[in-house]
């Protein structure tokens, strides 16, 4: 079975072929008229199945158009569709005896045109296009053709005659007119009844023509009838030549037509992939801003975070150095203060030597008085007197050597509580000094342990930045990519 044929009357050749692609898709064949005349001549040369007509053509309108379709060529089925005519206009031709079989208003919507043709098709219609051509058969065939319109092959013989002056060489034309249509109809209509037998007699050899024939007036009548009759059978065979070239025409301007359709189906999916291209490179480019955007934020946000870290940071640093110079001062103060023991601890000890040296001093004079006194008593015996004066003198300096001695403990026990007094104020001080170092020191443990975890959660927030940093470039990376 045939594939329905749509003729599309269409002036813009562009838009003609992007329907002819759309109907082509949906599996009709297609054929395209830029004018009514060309519509006209293609429904009589092959009828189609459906006639797609714009109202604004440049020969006559679309609606007269169709009612000469509806004259001549039966029920044939038709859509207009319009630009500029209102819908009250297309109702009213509607409601016409010339009206057409759907209507429809540009922008076109594809979707409906398709089912419209699809229902319309559908119909009781010609089973192909070959059973709607249009023959004029009403005609009566001519009985011979005058000499203007013979044909100018030479026949296979040549007369005694003198030949008549040539023809002047007209112009080449480059198409054909209607006039030629018209003429080449009324010529090969007149013999189209007898064009089987006059192709048969074309193709016999002649007979050569006795000479005695042209010796007399009748003899000529009848060789002019017999070449009337060969220039008719030639007339007859170029017809079928004529009809096989138009055939061969309309076959190659059906594959013209369907590259045509190609190339414009191909020159709309070009157009559709590079809109899609210049789309997706806008999304690429919005994507890219976007992205630098994000980056820019991210970038300021994470120089506005490392700027508040280092300011936590170096306030944080400028109390430890606070804590440090109150350190080292508590440290320089516990140093005068160990030095001040250390000179009063050898205050003590030059003072216990002096009282080493005066307990020695006293040993020494003891033990002078314990020799004085073993000569005095050695000498006792002898002086009495002298024994009595010395140990009188002996007993006085024994008196004034105790006051002395107890003047020097008096002294060395007022030395040694004063010593007692100074250790336990330095040793107090010591561990004040010591309480408040270890207060110092447990605070700014505390701060760097602090300062530590304000750290960390820098480096951490930091990594999430680098991280989502790195994943917009990597989605970047993507989108260039793609």
């Amino acid at each position: 079975m045939t594939s329905k044929r749509v003729l599309i009357v269409e002036p813009d050749s562009d838009f003609a072929l992007s329907l002819a692609s759309l109907f082509t898709d949906e599996g009709y064949s297609t054929a395209v008229a830029p004018s009514a005349g060309e519509a006209e001549r293609e429904v009589s040369a092959r009828r189609p199945d459906l006639v797609l007509i714009r109202a604004e053509l440049p020969d006559l309108s679309g609606f007269s158009l169709c009612g000469r379709l509806r004259r001549e060529g039966g029920r044939l089925p038709a859509v207009i569709f319009s630009s500029d005519a209102t819908h009250d206009a297309l109702a009213q031709h509607a409601r016409s005896a010339a009206a057409a079989d759907g209507y429809l208003l540009m922008p076109l919507d594809t979707s409906a045109l398709l089912d419209l043709a699809g229902g319309l098709v559908a119909n009781d219609g010609p089973e192909s296009a070959d059973d709607a051509i249009l023959v004029e058969e009403d005609r009566q065939p001519r009985e011979s053709a005058g000499p203007a319109e013979q044909s100018s092959g030479r026949p296979d013989y040549v007369f005694e005659e003198p030949q008549p002056p040539p023809v002047p060489r007209r112009a080449r034309r480059s198409a054909i007119t209607d006039e030629d249509r018209t003429f080449l109809a009324r010529v090969f209509g007149s013999i189209h009844e007898r064009r089987a037998d006059l192709v048969a007699e074309s193709r016999r050899p002649r007979a050569p023509v006795p000479r005695e024939l042209l010796g007399t007036p009748e003899g000529k009548l009848q060789v002019l009838r017999e070449d009337l009759k060969a220039r008719e059978a030639q007339v007859a065979r170029m017809a079928e030549i004529w009809e096989v070239r138009e055939r061969d025409v309309a076959a190659g301007d059906d594959r013209l037509h369907a590259k045509e359709v190609e190339l414009q189906k191909s020159r709309l999916g070009t157009e559709d992939l590079l809109r899609k291209l210049e789309q997706a490179r806008d999304l690429a480019h919005r994507k890219e801003r976007e992205h630098g955007e994000a980056i820019q934020r991210l970038l300021l946000e994470k120089f506005t975070q490392e700027k508040e870290l280092i300011e936590a940071v170096a306030g944080h640093e400028a109390r430890v150095h606070d804590l440090e110079r109150e350190v080292r001062l508590r440290e320089e103060e516990l140093a005068r203060r160990k030095s001040a023991l250390d000179g009063a601890a050898e205050e003590i000890g030059r003072l216990e030597r002096r009282v080493q040296a005066e307990a020695e001093r006293f040993d020494a004079r003891e033990q002078e008085l314990q020799e004085a006194a073993a000569a005095r008593d050695a000498e006792l015996a002898g002086v009495e007197r002298a024994l009595a004066e010395a140990r009188a003198e002996g007993e006085e300096a024994l008196r004034r050597h105790e006051a002395r001695l107890e003047e020097a403990a008096a002294g060395r026990r007022a030395v040694e509580t004063q010593l007692q007094n100074l250790e336990e104020a330095a040793a107090g001080a010591a561990r004040e000094a010591l309480a408040r170092r270890e207060e110092s020191e447990a605070r700014a443990t505390a701060l760097l342990a602090q300062l530590e975890v304000e750290r960390a959660g820098a480096r951490a927030a930091l990594a999430d930045r680098d991280g989502r940093i790195g994943a917009l470039t990597g989605e970047r990376e993507a989108l260039q990519a793609e």
